[in-house]
């Protein structure tokens, strides 16, 4: 859930204060604007997975059974999904404040 805040949110701030027009104008390609601005978040998602299962493992003890391979690769369709459903979000609302309400 704080992936779709995160991008929802940071979307439209640049939006409220301008940049992202500055950034449109740029001879940036708008699918590579979009690129660039999505992958530190899922950067950031594959940390905080990472981070849950150190602490799942490491404080409770919990015995990772599987292929931690599959794991991290189905991870990527969650990031995803909020990742776009945060997209959304910040496609419809006016304000940070809606997003943030939104999400």
């Amino acid at each position: 859930m704080t992936m779709v805040i995160i991008t929802s949110v940071a979307i439209v701030r640049e939006r409220e204060q301008g940049t992202l027009e500055q950034l449109m104008v740029t001879p940036v390609k708008p699918l590579e604007l979009m690129i660039g601005k999505i992958v530190p978040y899922i950067v950031l998602g594959y940390l905080q997975i990472t981070v849950a299962l150190l602490v799942a493992v490491l404080v409770f003890q919990v015995p990772i059974r599987g292929s931690l391979l599959q794991l991290y690769l189905l991870t990527l369709f969650f990031i995803t999904a909020s990742l776009g459903l945060g997209l959304m979000i910040s496609n419809l609302a006016q304000t940070q404040m809606q997003a943030f309400q939104m999400s």
